[in-house]
């Protein structure tokens, strides 16, 4: 799983990223950035880059490493 479509509803998409296709950010502009990139690269329904991230959340495994983000979006 590097990019799953978790929720559908009207122009609202939740997916869930990999946290291993991101470089680890510093700040969440620059998370939000790539998670644009990666699901615009990753989703032929994404590629013409017309949406927004609404929500980001992270998925942590049992040690609290992060492990995939939850994104949610907004298609244009």
């Amino acid at each position: 799983m590097q990019v799953e479509l978790l929720n559908e509803s009207g122009n609202q998409q939740t997916y869930k990223v990999d946290a291993r296709i991101l470089t680890p950010p510093e700040q969440m502009p620059q998370l939000q950035n790539e998670l644009h990139r990666a699901l615009q690269k990753r989703q032929s329904s994404l590629q013409n880059g017309r949406f927004e991230i609404n929500n980001v959340e992270a998925v942590r495994d049992a040690e609290g490493a992060v492990i995939a983000y939850q994104v949610t979006l907004h298609k244009k």
